[in-house]
């Protein structure tokens, strides 16, 4: 039977250059040299001198090269309060429920949808209750975060950010008084807010100046009258 002579084809990246007792030697398109037997290049399991080989393995643990950006690290956080029981955050993520779109199991997924987090802004949910997805995320300051995870708690129609600013106190002590007395104003605080001057309420008087209510109320307080607001 007469021997296949394999001179001048290509297999792969390697061109047979001449046979060798029972290989082949080969040229490799990287200009390495390297041998192989017939079966082997004509069944297609050697392609080249290795560097194909290592080439493949290079791109499959190369990374997107941002594994240390803040974006990549807000999109682990991300992941780990959903997906991690053991997460000291999970229960209020993962574990009532949120859950993280497909698409966004992938760094470059996310990035494609998001883009990179801007200077002093992180991911906020607009609904509190949905999933993490395009169409409910949004990049946010930390007091639209704020604001947005605090807006579901109403009193008479009204969140804590507006009580607050009537109240003149922070919106966490608003939230406080609701959780804790049923009401933005703790219980001693009810009778005082019952206060009037001139036959109408304080806080009457404080949306007819269009004044902070605090300063009508503290300019009541320290002069037991509201004359001098009132311009009277």
């Amino acid at each position: 039977m007469k021997k296949l002579d394999l001179t001048g084809h290509k297999y792969g990246r390697l061109t047979v250059l001449h046979p060798e007792g029972t290989e082949w030697v080969c040229v490799c398109d990287c200009g390495m040299e390297a041998r192989s037997t017939t079966n082997s290049l004509r069944m297609g399991r050697t392609k080249s001198c290795g560097c194909l080989r290592r080439e493949t393995t290079a791109e499959r643990r190369k990374t997107h090269g941002e594994s240390k950006t803040r974006t990549h690290r807000i999109w682990i956080g991300m992941k780990n309060r959903c997906l991690n029981p053991k997460n000291k955050r999970y229960s209020a993520y993962g574990g009532r429920g949120i859950t993280i779109d497909p698409k966004w199991m992938t760094y470059e997924g996310f990035v494609e949808d998001m883009g990179h987090a801007p200077d002093g802004k992180s991911l906020d949910r607009v609904d509190n209750d949905g999933a993490y997805m395009k169409a409910n995320c949004r990049w946010a300051t930390a007091s639209e975060q704020a604001r947005n995870s605090s807006a579901a708690v109403t009193y008479e129609g009204r969140d804590v950010y507006d009580w607050a600013e009537e109240l003149g106190v922070s919106p966490d002590t608003v939230k406080y008084r609701i959780d804790k007395f049923g009401t933005p104003t703790p219980p001693e605080e009810k009778q005082r807010n019952r206060l009037s001057w001139g036959g109408k309420l304080l806080k009457h008087w404080a949306k007819e100046l269009d004044v902070p209510y605090h300063k009508v109320r503290n300019e009541y307080y320290t002069r037991r009258s509201l004359a001098r607001l009132v311009g009277k």
